[in-house]
């Protein structure tokens, strides 16, 4: 009797150690949790300020660090750039004009896990204080080491594309 108790309590124990090893295993394979939504949102909200800071300043190797080692531009009616060496080039390009600051508005924003999607409004301002340029942006964002970083962005005006005059045919009389 005092055997059969034993290996009863023996059994118990070993099936509740299986049962807890189970659970710990199950837990441990559940997806982690991601950062809330709105923390998220904080993040590129502040990314944003800190490049129309850095644009204001005309501070392009300070924009280039806001971008993710394998970000890519896709600038309008360009091919794309890659690399935050080139993506510096270019925005040191566009700070040569005459710009003085450019706004950005997020319409919609969406979190994806470690990536996040923003579609926006921008607003580009001549050093005259007039309007020179408006037009919408779409950016996605990825989290790495160094926090939310631009990973994808693309641009375009709004402004209607001005295309050359059809030229007039060869004139082919002898």
């Amino acid at each position: 009797m005092m055997q059969e108790r034993f290996r009863s309590r023996r059994g118990l124990r070993l099936s509740f150690s299986i049962a807890a090893l189970a659970v710990l295993g199950l837990v441990g394979c559940a997806p982690q949790m991601h950062e809330d939504a709105a923390d998220v949102r904080g993040a590129v909200d502040a990314s944003n300020r800190q490049f129309m800071d850095a644009f204001a300043r005309g501070d392009a190797a300070r924009i280039a660090t806001l971008y993710a080692d394998d970000a890519q531009l896709l600038p309008p009616g360009n091919m794309p750039v890659q690399g935050r060496a080139d993506i510096e080039s270019l925005w040191r390009g566009v700070l040569a004009l005459p710009v003085k600051e450019m706004h950005l508005t997020t319409v919609e924003f969406t979190v994806h896990g470690e990536d996040a999607s923003e579609i926006g409004r921008y607003t580009l301002v001549g050093n005259d204080g007039r309007e020179l340029d408006a037009g919408k942006y779409i950016v996605l964002w990825r989290k790495g080491a160094g926090g939310w970083k631009l990973h994808r962005d693309m641009w375009n005006s709004n402004a209607p594309v001005v295309t050359a005059p059809p030229s007039a045919p060869p004139d082919s009389t002898p």
